[in-house]
């Protein structure tokens, strides 16, 4: 142990590393009972998206009929109407229309339609 004439020759104070040490402590168990805090107090549980089917492996008896029947499902996915959940939450729309609705929405936001005017 260096003694004390040592200690205060070399410049460097103990208590104030050691209280940094503790202050920065406290502050990572503070910020970690907060985001405990917060995530009891979100009751709106995380779930995952839709994924879309899998598409058929190449090992299956006839992978062209099984690509041929995902790729039907796709597109009849993409040119209708349904709902994505179960409990009605989330529904989709013909992409054909969803770009109708956006086309008027972006030409009058975007920067080349009012340069036009």
């Amino acid at each position: 142990m260096p003694s004390q004439s040592q200690r205060q020759a070399s410049g460097i104070d103990g208590r104030a590393i050691a209280a940094a040490t503790l202050g920065v402590l406290l502050v990572v168990v503070m910020a970690s009972a907060l985001v405990r805090l917060l995530s009891a107090l979100n009751h709106t549980p995380m779930l995952p998206t839709r994924r879309a089917a899998q598409p058929p492996a190449l090992s299956d008896p006839d992978p062209v009929g099984l690509l041929r029947a995902y790729q039907a499902a796709q597109a009849a996915r993409l040119d209708g109407w349904g709902w994505e959940d179960p409990a009605h939450t989330y529904a989709h729309i013909p992409i054909q229309r969803a770009m109708q609705l956006l086309l008027p929405a972006s030409a009058a936001t975007h920067p080349s339609a009012r340069r036009r005017r």
